[in-house]
């Protein structure tokens, strides 16, 4: 299972639909950003991925994430 298919299955399933999804891959086309866009993927990483740019990146979520349960 890849990264496209996992996240099909997180957001077919009511318990899993709204989790935040980061894709790091090492796919950098824009076929593959398309993708996971439109599987609704929150933030897309290509590797080598900085280390800053994933702590923004959960920093961002998590912070929407709160708002939304306030």
């Amino acid at each position: 299972m890849d990264g496209f298919e996992f996240t099909r299955h997180l957001r077919a399933s009511p318990e899993t639909e709204e989790l935040p999804v980061i894709m790091i891959t090492s796919r950098s086309g824009g076929k593959h950003r398309q993708q996971a866009n439109e599987l609704g993927v929150d933030a897309f990483l290509v590797k080598p991925y900085k280390e800053k740019e994933l702590m923004e990146k959960l920093d961002e979520l998590l912070h929407s994430e709160e708002q939304e349960n306030e």
